[in-house]
């Protein structure tokens, strides 16, 4: 949508109305490695009056590529989590067995590098059931496939066939919640399961730092090495309840439907 207002703009004389861009999870962080789309939004960010982004990351990096307007106040996209969902305190049991992983695999999901890490902790892991949710179909044969050479409990749904309920349900069971891939916003699924008291385990191509201090683990690569690493500190972390605490306390001060709405208002003002 924004380079479709880049070729409007360009057609025409400077534009007298004010320009407001969107930051869609991945934009700046991705493409800004691919030189044609370097110069389209840099031209495009010349011309931005606001730019609302998820993340710090990307404000200071929209900075970098020629952006002198005003940032709007660092929220979520999807607006937030009702504090009516958030898991109550005296549910967050560090014992649970099941651990979700988020099965994205193609444009920068990074699925299958969990499963072949799995392949590698079998049996640091065989207590455990994996669910893997969003999955592709290239996910969900190698699923099968993991499956079978490993014997682990590894369970695959396919995109959209869990309800937002069932989601937070999932979450609310987890002990850890997986996300790899090669670029992300702040992923709001690990947002979701910050509050349903699983801890995160999230590639450092998201802005997962800015959310997490010692109660998750950022991991710095999406090989299946790094995959490994980050699993086993992941279920250290977790072995005590406070980690969950933190997360579900995170969500609560920054990222409750009716806390970003305050900001938003107050920025509307």
């Amino acid at each position: 949508a924004g380079y479709i207002a880049l070729r409007a703009f360009s057609r025409h004389k400077p534009p007298t109305v004010r320009l407001v861009v969107t930051n869609y999870g991945s934009d700046i962080f991705w493409f800004r490695q691919f030189p044609e789309h370097v110069k389209k939004i840099a031209r495009l960010l010349c011309l931005t009056d606001l730019y609302a982004a998820e993340c710090q990351r990307d404000i200071l990096l929209a900075r970098e590529m020629g952006f002198r307007g005003e940032a709007a106040p660092l929220v979520p996209n999807a607006g937030g989590i009702p504090e009516s969902k958030v898991i109550k305190a005296a549910d967050l049991d560090p014992k649970r067995k099941t651990i979700a992983v988020k099965g994205y695999h193609g444009w920068v999901g990074r699925a299958h590098n969990v499963l072949r890490a799995l392949e590698v902790l079998e049996d640091e892991v065989r207590e455990y059931k994996f669910i893997f949710f969003s999955c592709n179909w290239s996910t969900i044969r190698l699923a099968k496939k993991v499956r079978k050479s490993t014997n682990l409990d590894i369970v695959c749904f396919a995109k959209g066939k869990l309800s937002h309920d069932q989601m937070l349900k999932l979450f609310a069971q987890s002990k850890l919640y997986i996300g790899v891939s090669e670029s992300d916003g702040i992923s709001t699924s690990m947002l979701e399961a910050m509050s349903q008291g699983a801890v995160p385990i999230q590639t450092g191509t998201s802005c997962a730092e800015e959310w997490l201090q010692d109660s998750g683990v950022v991991v710095n690569g999406t090989d299946a090495e790094s995959i490994c690493t980050a699993i086993r500190q992941g279920l250290t972390i977790s072995s005590n309840s406070a980690a969950a605490k933190i997360n579900r306390d995170t969500i609560l001060r920054r990222a409750t439907s009716s806390t970003v709405a305050e900001k938003l208002e107050r920025f509307y003002e």
